[in-house]
């Protein structure tokens, strides 16, 4: 199945992130049709502990796929949650940075059994609501189910100022991972003002931390 080609990228992401600036959630979603059941579930509040975010892509793993697609459901928990609202399970954080990354690998099957035109127009609604709040969404359709009716996916990234992915072969979703970048810096520069030498082995991650070695000369004494 596509869920394995989903998980795994999501563990690499983590390795890219810095725990002391960066807090990450999981939120999963399907659908049974059943208006009594909830189609989108909080597997992991935001946190810095990535043990627990690990935990909850296992435990997804372990239920593998379950039913069909309620985009819109996903958008409204997971806004709920990177907001910090009143009824999420995660702590609101001021001046954070608020993003979701929004895998797929399907076209929105749900609320409405018989309309997908209109599941998709109420996953964009959510999603320009998330944007009034300051949510940007970053959506990755991957596999043909997905890609044969994209829509949705480019609406709701265009709705929220974000980027949207497609990956036709979900095993390049790994390689798509190890480029995603969510911070706002266009170029970064470290340099020895000593010296002008520039670092090497500069390298940055997904959030905008980075690290580079620069080297150092010693300075004649007077």
């Amino acid at each position: 199945t596509v869920l394995p080609a989903e998980l795994a990228p999501a563990e690499t992401l983590l390795e890219q992130l810095d725990p002391r600036t960066t807090r990450v959630g999981v939120v999963g979603f399907a659908g049974d049709g059943d208006p009594e059941t909830y189609d989108a579930d909080v597997y992991a509040p935001l946190t810095t502990e990535y043990d627990k975010v690990r935990q909850a892509l296992a435990q997804i793993r372990e239920l593998g796929p379950q039913g069909r697609t309620n985009m819109m459901a996903a958008v409204r928990l997971a806004t709920v949650e990177v907001m910090g609202s009143e009824s999420a399970v995660s702590t609101p954080r001021s001046g954070a940075q608020r993003i979701i990354l929004f895998l797929t690998d399907g076209k929105p099957t749900l609320p409405h059994e018989v309309s997908v035109h209109e599941n998709r127009r109420l996953a964009v609604e959510a999603a320009s609501k998330s944007a009034r709040l300051g949510v940007r969404i970053d959506t990755f359709a991957i596999g043909r189910e997905a890609l044969d009716d994209p829509l949705a996916s480019i609406e709701m990234a265009r709705a929220t100022q974000g980027i949207f992915t497609p990956v036709l072969a979900p095993h390049e979703l790994q390689s798509v991972f190890e480029k995603v970048t969510f911070s706002e810096i266009q170029t970064l520069e470290v340099v020895n003002r000593s010296n002008g030498k520039p670092a090497a082995h500069l390298t940055r991650a997904a959030d905008g931390s980075f690290s580079a070695l620069v080297p150092l000369e010693a300075r004649n004494k007077q």
